[in-house]
């Protein structure tokens, strides 16, 4: 093997742990505004496809260097299998060489990506408001083109027509009108149109659910398969016991819409065809029910006020929006970078224990099965073998930030960060209450003392902008009598004086 090639192998890995990392970090956040939310989730899909690429790369980096497709036919005869381990041999000694050689080559450091807000530009139109409402209005002109559609062909019924619905009663009524709204005489008249428009609308709801929750489809899935069993079987029942008044029907009136098919088969249209449509009504209505309840609450909300405002109130609630947005973002990547960084030093601080406790173990040497009787149960009897390494309990690690305690195991190593005496330990150094959390996994007082003065630095540059203000604020001068103040008490000495 070459050197450069376990260099290109070492760096592809160090950017799959980077990516995996960032993801990690990701999903471990709380969001409370939605939009970050959506931001965070098609992030992580971006982050997938990257990982995919970059396996697909070391993948090749190991086929190419390795040969795979020789080793895996398998030798025949005795010389086959010596020259094969011979190649074997060699390559793993030049694996040894290389490491030998770059024993102290230095870690791969890469800062964790962080998603960018343009990433949904393209996802969402402009009325959709980055996943915040629905944008109706081609499936409303749609509905238009049905009722125009529907008069001209059944021109003796459109007495028994309801008039045209505005924008704001068509979102409104939506569930009631594709169920009740729209009589069955209208539907069959204009078939084909009104099944293009509820198929069109069906899929608009599904294709926004896609965007809107990427990594969960599976309240979707459920809605659509319980909506399209339960149409089925409400379909069976009416057409085997011929229920056609509304008093047997009342209970089914907000889930399913009630088709006669012999009126239907009148006009050509097939009963497979009837249930196609009813299905996919019965699939609007759950959506729009139950996984998408709060963008269609949003959605008539926004309609029914869309008169009432003005262009200015419009593009103060947009700028005030995006404001929270941007903060929930700067707010996150504050915690990342902080918790990348105790992540480090946590991993750091956990293997160079490990390591001195195994080498502890080690010195034991013989007295490793006499000292088995040692770990106890709640019972008072000795724990067997397997769950006394499973639990680690004969690794000993030991915290100076709790005066020099050694805890035995590592489940209660982990577990003692959170306790008081611990977070008591902590105060004593100067870490204040409010960031006891960015310590978990540091044992060191003086790893604990660094990370306080960079935690610090970090605060602090938070806080430039408001000191350099209060700064420029409390300069002191003087006005034409020789009066001292200072220049904030002066500005707004002058605007009075102006005032007057």
């Amino acid at each position: 093997m070459r050197s450069g090639v376990l260099e290109k192998i070492r760096v592809l890995e160090a950017d799959l742990e980077s990516c995996r990392e960032g993801v990690v970090q990701q999903l471990l956040m709380k969001l409370s505004h939605p939009r970050h939310r959506i931001l965070r989730d098609h992030f992580v899909l971006q982050q997938s496809a990257i990982a995919q690429k970059l396996s697909d790369k070391l993948l090749d980096c190991y086929l190419d260097e390795d040969e795979i497709t020789q080793v895996k036919e398998e030798p025949t005869e005795e010389g086959d299998v010596l020259e094969a381990i011979r190649d074997f041999d060699a390559k793993v000694a030049e694996l040894r060489e290389y490491h030998k050689r770059y024993v102290n080559a230095r870690p791969i450091e890469k800062s964790l990506a962080t998603p960018d807000p343009s990433l949904l530009e393209n996802v969402f139109t402009v009325a959709e408001q980055y996943g915040s409402y629905f944008d109706l209005q081609s499936h409303y002109q749609a509905y238009q083109n049905f009722c125009v559609e529907s008069r001209l062909k059944g021109a003796s019924y459109v007495a028994s027509f309801p008039a045209t619905l505005e924008l704001h009663k068509f979102v409104e009524t939506l569930p009631t009108l594709l169920l009740a709204g729209i009589p069955l005489r209208q539907k069959v008249s204009a078939f084909d149109v009104y099944k293009a428009f509820v198929f069109g609308l069906r899929d608009y709801l599904q294709a926004f659910y896609e965007r809107y929750k990427p990594l969960d489809q599976t309240p979707l899935m459920e809605d659509l398969e319980i909506a399209s069993k339960g149409y089925i079987e409400f379909r069976d029942v009416v057409v085997k016991n011929n229920l056609t008044q509304p008093q047997h029907l009342k209970r089914f009136e907000k889930t399913f819409a009630v088709w006669d098919y012999s009126s239907a088969l009148e006009v050509g249209v097939t009963a497979a065809q009837v249930t196609e449509v009813g299905v996919c009504e019965a699939q609007i209505v759950r959506i729009l029910s139950t996984s998408l309840a709060e963008i269609f609450t949003a959605t008539e909300k926004k309609t029914s006020r869309m008169g009432s405002k003005t262009i200015e109130e419009i593009e103060r609630e947009r700028k005030e929006d995006d404001r929270l947005f941007f903060e929930s973002i700067a707010v996150a990547e504050k915690h990342s970078a902080t918790a990348a960084f105790v992540d480090r030093v946590a991993k750091a601080e956990l293997t160079s224990v490990a390591q001195a406790a195994q080498q502890m173990q080690s010195a034991a040497g013989a007295q490793d099965d006499e000292e088995e009787a040692e770990f106890l149960g709640p019972d008072g009897k000795p724990l067997p073998k397997w769950l006394v390494k499973i639990m680690q309990l004969k690794k000993k690690f030991k915290c100076d930030v709790c005066g020099g305690e050694v805890f035995k195991g590592l489940k209660m190593y982990r577990e003692h960060f959170v306790l008081e005496r611990h977070a008591e330990g902590l105060r004593q150094l100067g870490v204040g209450s409010a960031h006891l959390h960015h310590f978990i996994g540091i044992n060191e007082m003086g790893d604990v003392l660094r990370f306080r003065d960079i935690l610090r630095q970090r605060l602090d540059l938070m806080n430039i902008r408001k000191r350099m203000r209060d700064d420029e604020e409390n300069e002191e001068t003087q006005d034409v009598n020789g009066n001292v103040m200072t220049k904030k008490s002066f500005i707004v000495f002058q605007g009075r004086r102006n005032n007057l």
